[in-house]
């Protein structure tokens, strides 16, 4: 892929190894804390705020680098899509965009858009049968954020 645009920079991080309450505790790569399968919008998301750190760090780094927010996209599936929301348009600037596929927004309530941000486009890809991640969160979600 880097070779037919080798302009674009890739960077793909992995979330951090961690336990999941829903997985009896085990420890597995998890952005943040999922507690049960119900909506997830309310959940409490332990971990999200360091992760959405993490993430805002990375985005800075490159923005350090020479890249301007503007060229810069954050995406992700899943929990990964759910961090893009929810770090992506909490940075305080507008981003080039917010890729997310069959994600929603966690942690809503706690969720502030930035007044910067409000601008970044956000494209939101789901399945209509996905039994883990429901269309309806992601729908939730797409509400939400056109309230914000």
């Amino acid at each position: 892929l880097h070779s037919k645009m080798p302009h674009i920079k890739f960077v793909l991080p992995n979330a951090p190894t961690s336990p999941v309450t829903i997985n009896g505790g085990m420890e597995m790569p998890s952005w943040y804390d999922i507690t049960s399968l119900d909506d997830r919008a309310d959940q409490p998301c332990a971990g999200i705020e360091e992760s959405k750190a993490t993430i805002l760090g990375l985005i800075e780094e490159e923005i350090a680098n020479g890249i301007p927010a503007d060229r810069i996209v954050v995406g992700g599936f899943s929990q990964g899509g759910a961090m893009a929301l929810y770090a992506g348009l909490q940075f305080p600037g507008r981003l080039a965009g917010v890729c997310v596929m069959s994600g929603y927004l966690a942690r809503a309530e706690a969720f502030k858009l930035a007044p910067e941000a409000a601008a970044t486009p956000v494209v939101h890809f789901h399945g209509e049968i996905d039994p883990t991640v429901k269309i309806e969160w992601a729908r939730a979600s797409a509400s939400q954020l056109k309230e914000a």
